[in-house]
């Protein structure tokens, strides 16, 4: 996560910000998107995205106080997983044999 982090962002004024967030807040972001995902591979793959998201918005972020970040972040990991569990339950199939009362055709 971290080459992937110092790889994407160029700007070497925003990379002291963008590691305050990683080391200060992945953990929470873990946790929360576990929560929700249930799954820690989806967990870190919502992580992942979530830090994409912060990077792109990183001139709004530089004008956020410290306190208001972690709020922040939890916020974007929350509306991606739950987006990521929307897309999930809605294409997800079952086999036709669990299926009772369907009588062949």
């Amino acid at each position: 996560m971290m080459n992937f982090i110092t790889d994407k962002q160029n700007n070497i004024k925003d990379k002291p910000i963008i590691l305050f967030i990683y080391e200060n807040y992945r953990n929470i972001m873990f946790r929360v998107a576990k929560s929700i995902v249930c799954d820690n591979h989806l967990a870190e793959d919502v992580v992942q995205e979530a830090f994409e998201r912060i990077i792109k918005k990183i001139d709004l972020i530089r004008k956020v106080k410290y306190d208001s970040l972690r709020s922040y972040t939890i916020l974007i990991v929350k509306s991606i997983a739950f987006n990521l569990m929307t897309r999930e339950n809605k294409y997800k199939t079952f086999p036709y044999e669990d299926v009772e009362g369907i009588e062949d055709i």
